[in-house]
């Protein structure tokens, strides 16, 4: 990634720390939501609907969302800059990147 944003090593490092602080809180929500099937299968199961129940689910839900998005996704190309962010290459794959050079 560094090759195409055209980043300096200290810049590397600060991006893969930003990178380490949010994907750290994805893995801390992701329970909320790996857990939803089989609790709304729980929920239908019953004799009686529980709409208590799929509340609670839904707010738990709501809650987690609420704490990713005030994650500061956008700090993971804060060290690049915006002229470097506008200027990168879309990432490519490996044979796409070889047919560029090649042509």
């Amino acid at each position: 990634m560094s090759a195409t944003l055209g980043t300096k090593p200290s810049q590397d490092r600060v991006r893969e720390e930003v990178d380490d602080d949010v994907m750290e809180a994805f893995d801390e929500e992701k329970q909320a939501f790996r857990t939803s099937r089989a609790t709304v299968a729980d929920i239908l199961k019953e004799d009686e609907f529980d709409g208590a129940a799929l509340d609670e689910l839904i707010a738990s839900q709501k809650a987690a969302l609420d704490r990713l998005q005030a994650t500061p996704i956008e700090r993971v190309l804060e060290p690049v800059g915006p002229r470097r962010i506008r200027t990168a290459r879309p990432l490519q794959t490996p044979a796409q990147e070889e047919a560029r050079r090649s042509a």
